[in-house]
């Protein structure tokens, strides 16, 4: 029988947070991005969320202040 923190990490492991950085953002581009998270995830029974973002966004906007750029900057993973 899974208990309720069982249940918790299992939902956890199906889910991914993908930050990816580029030069020029657009909203078709996010959307294509958002689409391909989407096949992939649906393939392998995955959630993927997507963060898409530009450099001038994480140093001057509120994008620096997302708790998902805070949590990968202090894992180490500096974009």
């Amino acid at each position: 029988m899974l208990t309720r923190t069982d249940r918790r990490v299992a939902r956890e492991f199906r889910r991914l947070d993908v930050f990816i950085e580029v030069e020029n953002v657009t909203a078709e581009l996010r959307r294509r991005i958002s689409e391909i998270a989407w096949e992939v995830g649906f393939d392998a029974d995955r959630v993927i969320s997507t963060v898409v973002t530009t450099r001038e966004q994480l140093e001057h906007g509120a994008m620096g202040a997302n708790p998902l750029i805070l949590n990968i900057e202090r894992e180490g993973i500096h974009p």
